[in-house]
């Protein structure tokens, strides 16, 4: 039997988070993508069976994910709403601004000499990467959630000769970098890790299509861009938009609906069986506050929770040196705004369902019985999508682009339809009348 990751990936269950490619002795190990943009690792024929690539894949982790008494949670310090200060990196931000505050106060206390994060470069499609900066003027640039796989721990080596850095990583890369700390003395350097919260990346077509609604050339794409007016029209935060950009200037604004009606088709098997929405590894995790009270949602909040000393420790210096306003909020609010529960429920059923690939993998990933009984009906719809993804992975690119297409224009259809619903416009009539 194969004695490399090779397997994670044959079983669709490969998060790409790189830490098998960092640690490979012989550069054995790279990403492909498969037509609808599923990141995964491949062997090549250096390969000498050395188990390292094993050891240090989440997905086949048997410690982390016993580490915690409910794992989908974690260890919580405190939890704030907060914005950075700088109006340029708030403005520029996703939401808040939160991260790239964190990062400017540490290159600038001088605790870090690098970060590692990802970065958003023009393309067509636009190409997303690894990347390692060094310098707090290049912060700017890497602002926002990219949305799209990236293998953010293969750029790992290139910090070895740094004595202190920040890794910014979704919940797969921090976990990934902990595996490597506990084999690779090098990657202790890691002193900040700072997550983001993940409820799912979206396979890399999705920019296929988004690119396909707007023009042709090289562009970069904004998954939520605040404060936009297109016409009459404007977009707060709450809402906001996705924005394509082209290296010319042009701009084209698409709402929200192009995204989230195709998260289902372009989300891979391995996100459906992730626990770690939360971030549950990282020292501060930074995320949008879905469902929470208190929250800008005209211009942007972050939601931040600190998990570890450390954490609590840099967000209380950020707010001491007013890098940051802070308001306390309550786990309640986020664990219901984060759909923790719902989430439970999916992981436990996709998990079942995965076990039905044949010679499934040794992974706790098959086996997370979260509830006490799933409806038989859930399993059918699951084992029904799964297979839908494995069968659309089998066509052409051009295939799939047309496929979302057309799901798109009949997803903005139907909400048109309800829209004009009479319950709606009651609904909205009442609205207007009680402001």
């Amino acid at each position: 039997m194969m004695n490399n990751i090779q397997k994670v990936s044959d079983f669709f269950m490969c998060s790409n988070c790189g830490a098998c490619k960092a640690i490979c002795p012989k550069d054995a190990i790279n990403f492909k993508k498969s037509t609808i943009g599923r990141m995964y690792a491949t062997v090549n024929e250096s390969c000498i069976e050395c188990g390292l690539c094993i050891k240090v894949c989440p997905s086949l982790d048997k410690t982390l994910y016993k580490t915690f008494p409910d794992r989908y949670i974690g260890n919580i310090n405190n939890i704030y709403i907060g914005k950075s200060t700088d109006k340029q990196i708030f403005n520029n931000a996703q939401s808040g601004g939160i991260c790239t505050a964190l990062l400017k106060f540490l290159f600038k206390a001088k605790k870090i000499e690098a970060a590692i994060v990802c970065k958003m470069l023009s393309g067509n499609p636009p190409i997303v990467t690894p990347f390692v900066i060094t310098d707090i003027n290049q912060l700017y640039e890497c602002q926002k959630s990219c949305y799209t796989p990236v293998d953010i721990l293969s750029v790992i080596k290139d910090t070895a000769k740094f004595k202190s850095i920040a890794l910014v990583g979704l919940p797969c890369h921090i976990q990934g970098a902990i595996k490597l700390e506990e084999i690779i003395k090098k990657y202790s350097n890691i002193k900040y890790k700072i997550g983001l919260i993940c409820d799912r990346t979206l396979c890399e077509t999705i920019q296929n299509v988004m690119i396909r609604f707007c023009a042709n050339g090289t562009a970069k794409i904004n998954w939520r861009k605040k404060n936009v007016r297109k016409g009459n029209y404007y977009y707060p935060y709450k809402t906001a938009p996705i924005v394509v950009s082209y290296d010319k200037g042009t701009e084209y604004v698409l709402p929200n609906i192009y995204r989230l009606s195709l998260k289902e088709m372009f989300t891979a098997p391995r996100c459906r069986v992730c626990y770690d929405k939360l971030n549950t590894f990282a020292d501060i995790v930074v995320g949008d506050p879905w469902g929470m009270s208190n929250v800008d949602w005209e211009k942007g909040d972050s939601v931040i929770i600190t998990r570890t000393t450390t954490g609590q420790k840099l967000i209380e210096d950020l707010k001491n040196s007013n890098f940051i306003t802070l308001n306390n909020a309550n786990i309640e609010e986020l664990l219901k705004g984060q759909h923790i529960i719902e989430r439970k429920m999916s992981v436990s059923i996709w998990s079942k369902t995965l076990t039905t690939l044949s010679n499934p993998i040794d992974s706790y990933l098959f086996k997370q019985q979260d509830i006490e009984f799933i409806p038989f009906s859930q399993t059918q719809k699951t084992q029904k999508e799964l297979l839908q993804f494995i069968e659309r992975e089998k066509l052409s690119k051009e295939d799939i682009v047309l496929q979302a297409q057309k799901h798109v224009k009949k997803s903005i259809y139907l909400t048109n339809i309800r829209r004009w619903m009479p319950i709606n416009i009651l609904r909205k009539i009442k609205s207007i009348i009680n402001k």
